[in-house]
């Protein structure tokens, strides 16, 4: 009992420490602090002067932003409704015009579905340009010399159906 009860007070205050953090960073970005620290963004004062990874950062600079032309986007994370996670992911479609649609899904469906109906939604921003690394043993394995010990993951896009197929199949 005693760890649950400490587990929901750290939990509590992870989820206040996320909206102040959105908070500060909408103000440094308004007053531009992040140039009396010699950083030409908030995203760059973000990693180097506070130390958070790139991704959290740009997470967390996004859904600032989003907030400022949005209201009550800030509104649904501060009461517990819409994580930072979740919000990050509708920014890219929300506007004042569709935020009920939106805030609303955002609240009620999967990640996953969430990160679909954004991608059908606009398409462009769906896709990712990034190369990941993954742990050797998820590796497809061929006969092909590597020097290196690197693995690289290969995302390609294809509709739902055939990636169904394509999991019956395996």
């Amino acid at each position: 009992e005693r760890i649950h009860t400490q587990a929901l007070k750290i939990a509590n205050k992870y989820k206040k420490t996320e909206i102040e953090l959105i908070e500060i960073l909408e103000q440094v970005d308004e007053h531009k602090v992040f140039y009396h620290y010699g950083c030409k963004s908030s995203i760059a004062y973000a990693i180097e002067i506070l130390e958070l990874s790139s991704a959290v950062a740009y997470n967390f600079i996004s859904v600032c932003r989003k907030t400022r032309e949005v209201p009550e986007l800030k509104k649904e994370i501060k009461e517990g409704n819409i994580s930072v996670s979740k919000a990050k992911k509708i920014t890219s479609v929300l506007t004042t015009k569709n935020k009920d649609h939106w805030l609303d899904m955002a609240k009620t469906v999967s990640k996953n579905e969430l990160e679909k109906e954004v991608a059908i939604a606009s398409p462009r921003t769906s896709t990712r340009d990034k190369m990941s690394y993954v742990h050797p043993t998820n590796e497809i394995t061929e006969k092909v010399q590597v020097k290196q010990n690197v693995r690289v993951q290969l995302q390609v896009g294809m509709s739902e159906k055939l990636m169904l197929k394509i999991r019956r199949v395996q």
